[in-house]
């Protein structure tokens, strides 16, 4: 599949974010729930078998998923937690990046592609690699894994907009449930027929998933209420 030289770049490429990782344990830092290394990983297999679907080249998309999201390891800055960790992503990896002996055009196309990773789709430098990483991040939240990030990344909310517990200090936004929906909506975004082919039984069982929380929820915050009445 890979060439020689590509294979040692991935090789290298892997053991530096690998190793970024483990500093990262090691010095107690604790990375955004569901962003860990084995993100990483998942993102680099599935951006290969994407762009293998679409007939590209799947060596940018591997080495991009290696290293996109690495900015979330560095929880003391404020981008780490929101759309702006690509670019950070690139400010920890952009000397290692440079140091590979691939292309200036290649490295530019890794470079825009991991910044704009995390942006909507009418935000981004729009190109095959960005189309290719973004649906391989995408595909990684979506279906029977869809509820097990969310708990992750957003342990402490609130189960349900209505919850019982009406002194919660989130937003109403801030809940379990619209979190779910909002990556649901993720399907809706993907760029390329293989990556929507390759979630679509998955995003049929979140689909039923969603439903059956909202009138679980619903129900049991309803025997709450009826103690009063």
């Amino acid at each position: 599949m890979f060439g020689g030289k590509e294979l040692s770049i991935l090789h290298l490429t892997n053991s530096y974010a690998s190793e970024l990782f483990s500093e990262s344990s090691r010095k107690g830092g604790i990375q955004h729930g569901s962003h860990g290394l084995d993100h990483w990983r998942r993102v680099a297999g599935l951006g290969r078998v994407i762009a293998i679907g679409e007939d590209q080249n799947p060596f940018l998309p591997t080495l991009a998923g290696l290293i996109h999201d690495i900015g979330r390891l560095k929880t003391d800055d404020p981008r780490s937690g929101n759309s702006q960790h690509g670019i950070l992503s690139i400010e920890i990896a952009g000397d290692f990046l440079n140091s590979l002996s691939i292309s200036q055009e290649e490295k530019d196309l890794v470079r825009s592609a991991i910044e704009d990773h995390p942006f909507l789709n009418e935000r981004v430098r729009k190109n095959g690699l960005v189309e290719v990483l973004q649906d391989a991040d995408r595909c990684d939240g979506l279906g029977p894994i869809t509820p097990v990030k969310m708990s992750q990344w957003r342990p402490f909310y609130p189960l349900h907009p209505n919850h019982v517990c009406q002194e919660t200090p989130y937003e109403p936004s801030e809940n379990i449930l619209y979190n779910l929906k909002f990556m649901r909506e993720w399907y809706d975004m993907l760029w390329t027929r293989t990556a929507k082919n390759l979630v679509m039984d998955d995003v049929t069982f979140l689909d039923e998933y969603i439903r059956r929380y909202d009138d679980q929820l619903k129900r049991y915050q309803q025997a709450y209420t009826d103690i009063w009445e």
